[in-house]
């Protein structure tokens, strides 16, 4: 459940481990859950699962005393696998909209969508590389950078590969080729494969196309011990959070959370806790961190692409032009 100091900073918009606090995190009895979730908008929050028989109405979550916005509680009877979604109620009560976790750490295989509980657990066999992966990075370093779509560069039968065996196919073909670095296309979940992973539904969930998340671990892992650096494209969209009502006359238009509807620094604090996560090297966050900054900077530009006033753009300067936003720029610099 979060603590009082990592809403403290959740709140400031520097929080840089969102997937620790918000989420589904199971229980080490391995029965049992604690859910989180910001849905400052929502008038009542609740999970439902393959452990309630998709009830909406036995798993409520309760709203923090605080004001965060952020709706939690801990629920008996999940376990490992399960899969779940959040019911959300609109604040004025006229809809009920089931949604995925956006800080879910596995979903179902597209086209289901539902988010899955899962454990993070996997022993790493990387160390001798990561501490000396400053080195494969410097100035004076080699760089060939091979870039690749994991569902179109090699297939069986027609089939996908699974993250285990692309690892030792991709590990000895580009070893052959001369290569240092690999840069995958988006391998977070999306529901549409021809997006090729940019239109990106989880950003803290590999793709359950290609295997598990200990799949995917298990890719980076080897290619790490046969020497090559892994980055991944694409990282700056989705905010993890269910504000249902950003832009009320706009609704219909803006069809996924952008960093523009979240505000700059969930945006921001999204980005860091992803980076974190996903254990990107600084150089590239740093890359991404400004990407985000000057895409925020144009929230006024994209509102006016909508068809929105100057006057109803002036009633959503607050929340994009407080003083609060400098931690973000400083976090982008």
């Amino acid at each position: 459940m979060p603590s009082d100091q990592d809403v403290y900073l959740f709140r400031e918009g520097t929080l840089a481990n969102l997937h620790r606090m918000l989420g589904c995190h199971l229980a080490e009895s391995g029965l049992g859950a604690a859910f989180a979730v910001w849905a400052p908008n929502a008038s009542a929050v609740s999970v439902m699962g393959d452990w309630n028989g998709w009830n909406p109405d036995v798993n409520h979550l309760s709203p923090r005393p605080d004001g965060s916005g952020i709706w939690e509680g801990a629920l008996d009877g999940v376990q490992h696998g399960q899969a779940y979604k959040y019911r959300i109620v609109t604040r004025d009560g006229s809809h009920k909209l089931d949604k995925a976790d956006p800080v879910g750490f596995f979903c179902e295989l597209p086209p289901a969508t539902a988010s899955r509980a899962w454990r993070l657990d996997y022993e790493w066999g990387d160390g001798t590389w990561m501490s000396s992966r400053g080195a494969h990075n410097g100035l004076e370093a080699p760089m060939a950078i091979y870039e690749a779509h994991l569902g179109s560069w090699r297939r069986k039968d027609g089939e996908f590969l699974n993250y285990r065996e692309l690892a030792h196919a991709m590990a000895d073909y580009l070893k052959d080729l001369g290569f240092t670095h690999v840069e995958l296309m988006p391998i977070t979940e999306h529901p549409f494969y021809g997006s090729w992973g940019y239109q990106t539904t989880g950003y803290f969930a590999p793709t359950a196309r290609y295997g598990t998340p200990q799949d995917l671990m298990y890719f980076v892992d080897h290619l790490h011990n046969h020497g090559f650096l892994h980055q991944d494209r694409g990282l700056w969209r989705l905010a993890p959070a269910f504000d249902l009502n950003p832009f009320p006359d706009r609704a219909r238009e803006l069809k996924t959370w952008i960093s523009e509807e979240a505000g700059p620094e969930a945006t921001i604090e999204a980005l860091l806790s992803i980076i974190a996560y996903f254990r990107i090297t600084t150089k590239r966050a740093k890359e991404i961190l400004r990407e985000v900054e000057r895409a925020v900077s144009g929230w006024r530009k994209q509102g006016r692409t909508l068809g929105m006033t100057e006057r109803e753009l002036d009633g959503f300067a607050e929340a994009f032009e407080h003083p609060e936003r400098k931690a973000a720029q400083r976090a982008a610099r």
